[in-house]
């Protein structure tokens, strides 16, 4: 069942409340930061990358709120440390720590740092810490998702455009 966006945010709401709290250093990734930059309409998933050092309190964090799934195995293109999945109230969602992705034989990594983090947003009263766009047409590029990265080249083109 595909919930609303509103659902969504509130989840997420909650979930950025938890994290907070705990005072773990994390930022919302991929179609996420995709949909508060306005360069999609919608998000389906919460992707969250978490210093990996944090992964285990994070993780303790979202269990709490909601359903830990069985271990899952990622595709030979990511090369990720530190993975799982949850459902809080409906809403799925990825945390990783040491996101890597692979390409032509090489390994990209994409810890989460403060530097990867963009901004932070305000999501019904909590902050809501997003990874750079950029970092995100990086990703998507060596993903192999034209789609995305043309949106994206069509956001910043327009976005430079108006400044």
């Amino acid at each position: 069942m595909e919930h609303t966006t509103e659902h969504k945010l509130s989840v997420l709401a909650r979930v950025a409340r938890t994290l907070n709290e705990h005072e773990l250093s994390w930022a919302l990734a991929s179609s996420v930061v995709l949909y508060f930059n306005g360069v999609a309409e919608e998000f389906h998933d919460l992707d969250i990358m978490v210093d990996e050092a944090h992964f285990d309190a994070a993780a303790e964090a979202l269990a709490a709120l909601g359903e830990q799934h069985q271990p899952v195995l990622l595709p030979d293109k990511y090369a990720t440390k530190r993975f799982t999945k949850f459902t809080v109230d409906g809403v799925e969602i990825d945390l990783m720590g040491g996101f890597a992705i692979v390409r032509g034989g090489a390994v990209y990594h994409f810890p989460m740092t403060p530097d990867t983090v963009e901004r932070t947003v305000q999501v019904q009263g909590q902050a809501v810490p997003l990874q750079w766009l950029e970092l995100w047409r990086r990703c998507y590029e060596l993903m192999g998702r034209a789609a995305r990265v043309e949106s994206i080249d069509r956001f910043l083109e327009e976005r430079r455009g108006h400044s």
